[in-house]
C-alpha cells in the first residue's frame, strides 16, 4: 500500500507522479506545452492530472516538462537551417578564390572532421542530455563556468542584431526584384563604380562618409527591419512545434534555390571559370590557408553561441545525434561548394573588368553587389534575382530562429515563472531587438554592421567553445560523454573509434581552438593591411561590445570562488567547482537510461481508482517483453 503523499514512479523517469501536485498548464480539454501551445494528442479521463507516455514533452532535471520536436527530422532541418548562414554566400567563395581554389576544399573537409563535427557534437549533445539552455546547464556541468551561458546569450543578441540588419537589406532587394526591371542593372552614376555597387551604397543604404556621420534614419530600412522581426516572431511565438514545421519548408527552399543558381551558372562555364576553380596544391603548405579554413568552419557553423544546445534541448532522448551531426556538416559543406561554384560562374566575366572590387575579403558586398551584378546580366535575370534574395532572407531567418530560440529559452529557464508564456516572451525579445537595431538603419548603419561583425562575433565565440569542450572533457569526463551520446543515438562504436574521439576531445580540438583564438585575437588587434579604418573611439566601442559578453565569464568565476571558499579552503573549493553537480549527473544518467525504454513506449494511460489509495496500471504487452507492467 502506498501512502497518499508518497512519490510514485514507474520505469525510472518514464513516469514520475506526485499525488498532491498537478502538472502545470493542463486542463480538462487537453495538455499544454511549456510554451503554452495545446498538444494535438487525445487523453483519457484523469489525463489533466497524470500525463501519459504519449505526451509530446519530456521531463527536465528541474522536474518540469519541456516540449519536444514533434517529428524525427525536425532537429536536423532546424539545426541545418541555423548553421547554413550567410557566410556560405559572403565569405566562402572569396576564401576559395584567395586560398588555392579547389585545394581549399581539402583543407575545409579536414577541419570539418577534426573541429566542426566534434564541437557540434559537444554543443548539441549537452542540450539533448540536459534538456536545458546553457545559462542553466553550465552551473551544473562545471560550477566554475557558471557565467558561460550568459556570455553565449549576450553574443547571440549581438549576432541577431547584425544578422537582422542584413535581412532588412534583402527585403528591399526582394521588393525591387519583384518589379519589372532591376534598378541596379542600369543605375546611373559618375563615380567609376558599377551600377550595382553605387545602387547598394547610394540608393539602398545612403552610406555616409564615415562612422562618425550618423545621418538620417532610412524609412525603407526600418520597414524592412520590422518585416524581418515580425516574421521571426511569428515563427517562434506559436511554439517550437510549429517552428519545426516551418523549418521543413525554409531549409529545403534554401538548397533548392542554391541548386537552381548553380545549374544556371554551369551554363556560363568558360576558361576563366576553369582557371578559378583549378586547385593550387602548393597552398596546402601555407599555414594561413589552414587557419582560414578553421575559422570558416567554426564561424560558418555558428558554433560557440550555445544555440545548438538550445535547439537540441527540445530533442527526444532517442534522437540519433551522431547521424544528425555528420549529416548537418555534410550538407553545410555541400551548400558552401554550391554557392562557390555559382559565384565563380556568375562573376567570371565581371572579374575580368577593371570595375571588379580589388582586395575584396567578403562580407555584404558579395551578396548585394557582386551577385546582384552577375544575376542582372542573365536573361530573365529578374526571376533569378528574386529567387536569390528570397534564399538570402530564408538563410538569415534560419539563423535568427536559432539565436532568438536561445535567448527566449534562457529567459524561460532562468525565470521559471515565465514557463507557459513563451509567446509573449518571444514577442518582447523580438521587439527589443528591433528597437536596439534601429541605429543600423541610419546612414552610418553599414559601418556599424561591419564594426559589430568584425569585433563582437569573432574571438569571443572561440573562447566560449574552448571552455565548453574543456568542461566536457575534464569535468564531466570525455569517455562518459561519448558513452552517453552513443547510448542516446543507439549506436555502438568500436574501441578504436572511441579512442580517436577521446584524443579529439582532449587534445586536438582544444589545441585548434587555442591556435584559432590567438590568431583571431591578434588579427583583431592588428588587422592586416588596415582593413578597419575606424577612428580610435570606434575601435574602443568595438572592443567594448565584444568584451561585455565575455566579462560574465570571469565575474562568474570570482563569485563562485568566493561563495565556495566560505566553507572550505581554496584548493577544496576549486576541486568542487571543477566537478559536476551530483544530483544533476544522476538525473542525466536516468534520462540516458530511459532512452532505451522510449523505443517501446507504454501508451496505456495511468488509472487511479478513486476507491483505492494505490496506483493501478493495466498490463501492457510488448513484443520484446520489456514493458510488462501490471497493477
Amino acid at each position: 500500500m502506498v501512502e497518499q503523499h508518497t512519490k510514485l514512479s514507474i520505469s525510472s523517469d518514464i513516469i514520475s507522479l506526485t499525488s498532491n501536485t498537478e502538472v502545470s498548464n493542463t486542463n480538462n480539454n487537453g495538455l499544454m506545452d511549456t510554451d503554452g501551445t495545446k498538444l494535438d494528442y487525445e487523453y483519457e479521463e484523469n489525463s489533466d492530472r497524470y500525463p501519459t507516455i504519449n505526451d509530446a514533452r519530456q521531463k527536465m532535471p528541474n522536474g518540469q516538462f519541456r516540449s519536444t520536436w514533434n517529428e524525427k527530422g525536425v532537429f536536423f532541418f532546424t539545426s541545418l537551417g541555423f548553421t547554413t548562414g550567410l557566410q556560405g554566400i559572403c565569405v566562402f567563395p572569396v576564401l576559395c578564390e584567395m586560398n588555392g581554389g579547389a585545394a581549399f576544399l581539402f583543407c575545409t573537409v579536414v577541419l570539418y572532421f577534426v573541429l566542426g563535427i566534434p564541437v557540434f557534437l559537444v554543443e548539441s549533445g549537452l542540450g539533448q542530455l540536459s534538456r536545458q539552455s546553457p545559462a542553466v546547464l553550465f552551473p551544473k556541468l562545471c560550477p566554475l563556468l557558471s557565467g558561460l551561458g550568459v556570455c553565449m546569450c549576450w553574443s547571440s543578441v549581438v549576432l541577431s542584431i547584425s544578422e537582422a540588419c542584413l535581412l532588412s537589406w534583402s527585403v528591399l532587394y526582394i521588393y525591387k526584384s519583384a518589379d519589372c526591371d532591376l534598378p541596379w542593372a542600369h543605375y546611373h552614376n559618375y563615380t567609376g563604380m558599377t551600377s550595382s555597387a553605387k545602387y547598394f551604397t547610394g540608393e539602398v543604404l545612403g552610406v555616409s562618409a564615415g562612422l562618425e556621420i550618423f545621418g538620417n534614419i532610412q524609412g525603407s530600412l526600418v520597414i524592412g527591419l520590422a518585416i524581418t522581426w515580425s516574421i521571426v516572431a511569428a515563427c517562434l511565438a506559436t511554439g517550437i512545434r510549429h517552428t519545426g514545421k516551418l523549418c521543413y519548408v525554409i531549409t529545403p527552399v534554401i538548397f533548392l534555390v542554391a541548386g537552381i543558381l548553380l545549374v544556371r551558372g554551369l551554363f556560363l562555364w568558360s576558361e576563366n571559370v576553369s582557371q578559378s576553380v583549378s586547385p593550387d596544391w602548393s597552398s596546402l603548405a601555407d599555414l594561413t590557408v589552414w587557419l582560414a579554413a578553421g575559422c570558416y568552419v567554426f564561424h560558418s557553423l555558428n558554433l560557440g553561441l550555445g544555440c545548438l544546445t538550445a535547439i537540441s534541448s527540445h530533442n527526444k532522448h532517442t534522437t540519433n545525434l551522431l547521424r544528425d551531426a555528420v549529416l548537418v556538416c555534410l550538407f553545410h559543406f555541400v551548400w558552401g561548394v554550391m554557392m562557390w561554384l555559382a559565384y565563380v560562374c556568375l562573376v567570371a566575366d565581371y572579374r575580368a573588368t577593371n570595375l571588379f572590387p580589388k582586395n575584396i575579403t567578403g562580407g555584404p558586398w558579395i551578396a548585394f553587389v557582386v551577385f546582384a551584378r552577375g544575376l542582372a546580366a542573365l536573361p530573365h535575370g529578374i526571376v533569378f534575382s528574386l529567387a536569390m534574395y528570397i534564399m538570402v532572407f530564408f538563410v538569415g531567418v534560419g539563423t535568427l530562429i536559432g539565436t532568438v530560440l536561445m535567448i527566449v529559452s534562457t529567459f524561460i529557464d532562468v525565470f521559471p515563472k515565465l514557463h507557459g508564456r513563451r509567446g509573449p516572451v518571444t514577442i518582447c525579445v523580438c521587439t527589443a531587438l528591433f528597437l536596439i537595431g534601429l541605429p543600423l538603419t541610419s546612414q552610418a548603419g553599414f559601418h556599424i554592421q561591419l564594426l559589430l561583425s568584425y569585433y563582437s562575433v569573432n574571438w569571443p565565440l572561440l573562447l566560449y567553445s574552448l571552455c565548453m569542450v574543456n568542461a566536457v572533457s575534464y569535468c564531466y569526463g570525455q569517455k562518459r560523454y561519448i558513452s552517453d551520446i552513443c547510448s542516446l543515438s543507439n549506436t555502438k562504436l568500436q574501441e578504436t573509434t572511441v579512442s580517436h574521439l577521446v584524443v579529439l576531445f582532449t587534445t586536438i580540438v582544444p589545441g585548434l581552438l587555442v591556435v584559432l583564438l590567438f590568431c583571431s585575437f591578434y588579427h583583431t588587434v592588428s588587422p592586416p593591411g588596415g582593413q578597419t579604418p575606424y577612428p580610435s573611439w570606434a575601435k574602443a566601442i568595438g572592443w567594448l561590445v565584444s568584451a561585455v559578453p565575455a566579462v560574465f565569464l570571469p565575474v562568474g568565476i570570482i563569485l563562485k570562488v568566493l561563495h565556495f571558499s566560505r566553507k572550505q579552503n581554496l584548493v577544496q573549493s576549486f576541486k568542487l567547482l571543477l566537478r559536476p553537480d551530483e544530483l544533476w549527473t544522476e538525473t542525466v544518467s536516468v534520462h540516458r537510461s530511459s532512452s532505451s525504454c522510449e523505443k517501446t513506449t507504454m501508451t496505456t494511460p495511468i488509472i487511479v481508482d478513486a476507491d483505492k489509495d494505490f496506483l493501478f496500471v493495466p498490463s501492457v504487452t510488448s513484443s520484446d517483453g520489456n514493458n510488462n507492467l501490471s497493477g
